[in-house]
């Protein structure tokens, strides 16, 4: 059965802002743990750069989508999810070390900062567009 656009948005916003109270809640700062560990575990420094964490906060659309979508049971539903989790954690720490590594270089953060930042940002609608790519054509209907 297909959606309405207007209604798959008002979920979307609505599971969006449960998400974002409960990442800055609790969420983040576990999350911000478990990665200084990995990041440690992995014999890097761990200094994150301002922008890296307002980027963590990407997993908040992904989690929405991936909730609010029709068409998949619960077990493929968990299972894509913990896929798109595990990219974006690893995106998390390939970024957060180029933003490291480039912050005293300033013709390399000019150029290389927004395309990461734009990447970073877009990356959970992309995951969200493969995890789902077999079952967006019938997915919408407009009006």
């Amino acid at each position: 059965m297909r959606e309405k656009l207007l209604l798959f948005i008002l979920k979307f916003v609505g599971a969006s802002l449960v998400l974002f109270i409960f990442w800055f809640w609790k969420i983040q700062s576990f999350y911000l743990l478990v990665f200084k560990n990995f990041v440690e575990f992995l014999g890097m420094d761990f200094k994150i750069p301002e922008l890296s964490i307002l980027l963590f906060s990407n997993f908040i659309p992904f989690a929405s989508l991936m909730i609010i979508t029709r068409g998949l049971n619960l077990e493929e539903r968990l299972k894509k999810l913990g896929w798109g989790v595990l990219i974006l954690f690893i995106w998390h720490v390939m970024s957060t070390e180029i933003f490291y590594s480039i912050r005293f270089k300033p013709q390399l953060n000019h150029t290389l900062v927004p395309i990461f930042y734009l990447f970073s940002i877009s990356l959970p609608f992309f995951l969200w567009l493969i995890f789902f790519r077999k079952k967006l054509k019938g997915l919408f209907v407009l009006g």
